[in-house]
């Protein structure tokens, strides 16, 4: 039986995985179309906690033999997936080189101490012809650039570990703020080639008022670089 605060992220999950032009519908269309095309031998979740994205995938029609949760502080919560705990900052991951088909590293890059040693092990692993899809949230969303403007502190954004200062909201340990360019750079920088590369929506523009979501909607439409969660597909 899964835990109710588990079973309730689990179903904001599926819902949002119904709404087009979110993180979540993307992934798993990406994933489905990729899982079409290729067998998806070993597939791991880095940061995944209890590896709800994985069974999210399952959800869909997904299928791999093997499946890894790979977590500082790892939930395992479900039967079917293998958990592991280590640091993505400075552990290497227990996999031998070219040998993982799908590696997720979804809304985690912004927590570590040192992304890159995280995507050198990501480049490390990926198999030839697998997938690594990394998100974020973009520091350069319309309403951080307002945010800016009138001297107050991004979202997405912390200056203590114990409090927010300078706007509303609660810690969550985002240690790195990345925008559309910089992530994609970095990216490059250490060799991957990629497939795909936009901004989405995520459950953070869902709760927002109505007409903020229309906004939303237009800015994205006029300017993709702008919108509240940067999503790539990548492959080395």
């Amino acid at each position: 039986m899964i835990e109710p605060v588990a079973e309730a992220s689990f179903k904001n999950k599926v819902k949002e995985a119904s709404i087009k032009g979110t993180l979540l519908f993307e992934l798993v269309n990406d994933v489905q179309r990729f899982s079409k095309k290729a067998k998806v031998n070993i597939c791991c979740d880095l940061g995944g906690r209890d590896g709800g994205n994985l069974i999210l995938l399952e959800r869909y029609g997904v299928k791999y033999n093997e499946a890894y949760v790979i977590d500082l502080f790892p939930r395992p919560i479900f039967k079917n997936l293998k958990y592991i705990r280590l640091d993505l900052s400075k552990d290497n991951l227990p996999f031998n080189d070219s040998s993982v088909d799908l590696v997720l590293l979804i809304e985690v890059i912004e927590h570590l101490i040192d992304p890159d040693f995280c995507l050198k092990e990501i480049k490390r692993i990926l198999s030839p012809g697998g997938i690594a899809i990394i998100t974020t949230p973009n520091l350069a969303w319309w309403p951080n650039i307002l945010l800016l403007a009138s001297a107050s502190q991004p979202i997405f954004t912390e200056v203590s570990s114990r409090k927010i200062y300078g706007r509303k909201g609660s810690v969550v340990g985002h240690l790195r703020v990345f925008t559309y360019l910089s992530l994609l750079e970095m990216l490059l920088d250490f060799g991957f080639k990629i497939l795909k590369y936009k901004t989405v929506r995520t459950s953070v523009t869902e709760q927002l008022p109505k007409f903020l979501q229309i906004i939303d909607l237009l800015v994205h439409k006029f300017n993709k670089r702008l919108g509240c969660d940067i999503y790539c597909v990548a492959t080395k």
